[in-house]
């Protein structure tokens, strides 16, 4: 089977902001570590339920690209 190599570049990475529960802002630097990203609100192995249960943290992080940022704040205008 052939491998399909994809090169690409991260342009920004935007992580939580403290205190504040959906504002993302962007970062000079961030790390990836083995239950997100360092230092965000999602970053944990656990995760607790809203009737208090801890569960396994499978929240995933999300990918856009520079075109579909640029198409969405030209609709927001």
């Amino acid at each position: 089977m052939k491998e399909h190599l994809l090169a690409l570049t991260v342009e920004g990475v935007c992580l939580s902001t403290p205190g504040v529960r959906v504002a993302k802002a962007p970062q000079d630097e961030a790390f990836l570590g083995p239950n997100g990203f360092v230092g965000d609100r999602h970053e944990a192995e656990l995760r607790r339920r809203r009737d208090g249960t801890l569960v396994p943290n499978n929240r995933a992080w999300s990918a856009v690209s520079t075109e579909e940022v640029e198409a969405l704040c030209a609709d927001l205008g």
